[in-house]
């Protein structure tokens, strides 16, 4: 499959897109080329839409990594960051891939969309109100629309802690109960690419916690994924 990994230099994308590049024809958009990514890269400001209809020539789906940044957090100037890339630049790249004829939508979401994510369904309504988890919300209602707009499976993975394999394994506490390993994450976005789904908005719940006492799945059924590194 033709893919267009947008945010592909990202934390988060370093555990799924060198996954994601055996088994499909992967271009990574971002401001930046990460030094473990040798395949197909275009350099993007994924606010600037003119740079985007070009993007998605032939491309059967889209993942949407894209994030502001960490540092400064807080701040009014990272409020301001998450939401260019979060809500504008997710609308400006799904509007584009869609009218561009992509197939499928792989939307990044965070259980940070909840105030509190104890035991919350996959169906609940995102309800943070930090800038952080605000503009994650606000992504996954544009993603929603898309997929009524342009009907077509539009799945957003709400991941929780996504961390380096070794890191995992190494973590304890109480967040080692809800994070994810990365060979776990990378296998939930190749699942969601693959899986026979209908047209709609997809929520899906991506946590390491296993037994679902904290954190509520639905990965299972719609994907067939579980966590296996535990």
């Amino acid at each position: 499959m033709k893919i267009v990994v947008i945010g592909g230099s990202g934390h988060v994308a370093s555990l799924v897109v060198p996954r994601l590049g055996v088994e499909h024809d992967v271009t990574v958009a971002d401001l930046k080329q990460a030094p473990w990514w040798d395949g197909k890269f275009v350099s993007l400001d994924v606010t600037d839409h003119a740079q985007l209809p070009a993007l998605f020539d032939g491309v059967e789906a889209l993942i949407y990594m894209a994030m502001g940044p960490m540092e400064g957090w807080g701040s009014t100037a990272w409020s301001r960051q998450h939401f260019d890339v979060n809500v504008t630049g997710a609308y400006l790249a799904i509007q584009a891939a869609g009218h561009a004829g992509v197939r499928r939508i792989v939307h990044t979401s965070s259980g940070s969309v909840f105030s509190d994510w104890v035991n919350r369904d996959p169906g609940d309504s995102p309800d943070a109100t930090d800038a952080y988890g605000l503009s994650k919300g606000c992504g996954e209602v544009i993603a929603r629309a898309a997929a009524t707009q342009f009907a077509i499976p539009v799945v957003a993975l709400r991941l929780f802690l996504p961390k380096e394999d070794g890191e995992y394994l190494a973590m304890t506490g109480g967040d080692a109960g809800i994070a994810t390993a990365g060979s776990d994450v990378a296998r939930a976005y190749l699942s969601a690419l693959a899986a026979d789904l209908p047209a709609g908005f997809h929520t899906v719940h991506i946590s390491g916690n296993r037994d679902e006492t904290i954190v509520v799945g639905s990965a299972r059924d719609l994907l067939g994924w579980e966590a296996l590194v535990h």
